[in-house]
């Protein structure tokens, strides 16, 4: 059994330090970013062109359309096209969506860097003063991913590593110590 005291105390004395400090952590997030920034022109130009394929593809289907309505194809010939036009626009659609889905996450990655940003920033500001425990607690759900327990050893000597994992990172601290 572990003192819940002693755990929220080991954990929110972590959280101070993550955030009074999380250096490295930022980094990481930026030079994750600057890597998926710079593939983003090439999926522009990709979607660009995907979307310009895409476009000739309707043209050339309501070409096909046009001709039935002419009676220069019949209904079988129509059929044929139709199922030959899906047949090549489908990958072709597909690949677009792959992109499209891409650029979004990004968006979201570059966001979620500068919330965690702005985030750290206030809490680098606020952290220190006297807050109470729903206060705290939201900011540890707001910053903890998960916390694991483990202990080893029996009996009085047992003994508890804590490890936090934070949102933005993997596990970045481990803190040991008695849970007496």
């Amino acid at each position: 059994m572990i003192p819940v005291a002693w755990l929220e105390d080991l954990i929110w004395t972590d959280i101070k330090k993550f955030v009074m400090d999380p250096g490295e952590v930022l980094e990481k997030l930026q030079s994750q970013m600057d890597k998926e920034l710079e593939a983003t022109p090439s999926n522009e130009e990709r979607r660009q062109e995907l979307e310009r394929i895409l476009a000739l593809k309707a043209t050339e289907q309501d070409r096909v359309l046009d001709a039935y309505r002419r009676g220069s194809i019949d209904l079988d010939q129509l059929d044929e096209q139709i199922k030959r036009s899906k047949a090549e626009t489908q990958p072709l659609h597909n690949e677009l969506m792959d992109l499209i889905a891409a650029e979004a996450e990004t968006g979201i990655a570059v966001g979620d860097l500068a919330t965690a940003e702005d985030l750290l920033r206030t809490l680098r500001e606020t952290i220190n003063s006297d807050l109470d425990w729903d206060t705290r607690r939201a900011v540890a759900e707001s910053l903890i991913a998960g916390i694991t327990v483990e202990t080893t050893g029996t009996g009085r000597n047992k003994k508890a590593a804590v490890t936090v994992s934070y949102r933005f990172a993997e596990p970045v601290y481990a803190v040991d110590s008695s849970g007496s």
